[in-house]
């Protein structure tokens, strides 16, 4: 990754209504970067669930009934994060609520808390061993 190219969406949706963006090519800007965290606004599609998932509850139709403390669903060992488990919201939400979901994955693995250490902000190489 060298950079993000962006520009201006001329139109979303065809003429069928399928999601099809036409950019205008004249107007792109690239920025200069090594990562990018791209977040598409989707809906939601639990209809899998159908199929083996009763135990995850609904709290509203087609959202799964989350603990807002642990990120887990009414299904033991099921969890949730990003706009499944708090609806749509910020990239910096999903991904806070994607590290708290992880914690309670490791707590529900393990039955130990993550080490302090471990949640904080380091640089690579920069944990205990």
């Amino acid at each position: 990754m060298t950079g993000s190219c962006s520009g201006r969406c001329l139109k979303v949706y065809d003429a069928n209504r399928r999601f099809a963006p036409v950019f205008e090519d004249a107007d792109r800007q690239v920025f200069s970067c090594d990562t990018v965290l791209l977040a598409a606004g989707q809906a939601t599609d639990l209809a899998f669930l159908q199929q083996g998932g009763e135990d995850i509850q609904q709290g509203r139709p087609g959202w799964p009934k989350v603990d807002p403390d642990s990120l887990a669903t009414t299904a033991p060992g099921i969890f949730v994060a990003g706009d499944l488990a708090h609806g749509t919201r910020l990239l910096i939400d999903a991904v806070a609520s994607g590290k708290k979901a992880a914690r309670s994955v490791y707590r529900h693995v393990t039955g130990k808390e993550m080490r302090p250490e471990y949640l904080e902000a380091t640089s690579p190489g920069s944990l205990p061993a």
